[in-house]
């Protein structure tokens, strides 16, 4: 209990620093990237803390849940690309690369994270 807690930690802090990190580096653009910053940090830090959450939570080593939880916070990490970050994006005709790493960054370090509990919780059945 005490490892996830800590491996949950590691993964807030990460979370916290790469958006400090790239919210700093917003500020020295001449396009506010601000926004776009603190919802793709906001959005991938929920839907991430909710899969951990479910996978860390499953007491079956067998349960199927853990991959279904995965998947759907993928399609809902997706969606929400579409849904609120793209149209904000591709208002000025098309996404710079600093526009694309505003929700690239904060989606790889969810990932990773999601990968790492999901490797965690499915290494038990073994």
């Amino acid at each position: 209990m005490l490892r996830k807690v800590f491996s949950l930690a590691i993964a807030a802090a990460t979370f916290l620093g790469a958006f400090l990190w790239q919210y700093s580096f917003c500020e020295t653009q001449s396009f506010s990237c601000i926004a776009l910053v603190q919802t793709g940090y906001i959005f991938n830090g929920s839907v991430a803390f909710g899969v951990i959450l479910l996978v860390a939570g499953v007491k079956s080593p067998r349960s199927l849940a853990p991959f279904w939880g995965f998947m759907l916070g993928s399609l809902l990490k997706a969606l929400g690309f579409f849904v609120l970050m793209y149209p904000e994006m591709k208002a000025d005709g098309g996404i710079s690369r600093p526009e694309f790493f505003t929700f690239f960054i904060p989606y790889l370090i969810a990932l990773l994270w999601e990968t790492y509990f999901l490797m965690q919780a499915t290494s038990k059945v073994h």
